[in-house]
């Protein structure tokens, strides 16, 4: 349990890393064709973060800077900064279904660390 902890830790820096630490210049769509980002394809990624965050707090689970990164997406699309929104809305659906995948993990791993 406290491997895969960490490995979610792990892999939630990397993310953090990617969209924070990367310079204007090394900017690149994210998209596999490397084709030019649209308006509409960044609109559909923040609407898919959106949908990972709604399942999240369903589930009781929400990571409280998740909301955050949505807004924070919406005003860089805004703004005409696709490839930063983009990035944004990558980091908040990859914490919403982080924070899925936790509530899952915990609805059944309290049971362990009840005393009996």
């Amino acid at each position: 349990m406290r491997a895969a902890a960490l490995a979610l830790l792990a892999a939630l820096a990397l993310l953090t890393v990617a969209v924070g630490g990367a310079g204007a210049a090394e900017v690149t769509p994210s998209d596999a064709t490397n084709a030019p980002l649209s308006a509409a394809a960044v609109a559909a990624r923040i609407d898919e973060a959106e949908a990972a965050r709604r399942q999240a707090a369903e589930l009781g689970a929400e990571w409280f800077a998740t909301g955050d990164l949505i807004a924070q997406a919406r005003e860089q699309a805004g703004l005409g900064q696709l490839q930063q929104a983009m990035d944004l809305a990558d980091l908040a659906r990859a914490q919403g279904e982080l924070a899925a995948a936790q509530a899952a993990r915990e609805a059944e791993a309290w049971q362990q660390r009840v005393v009996r």
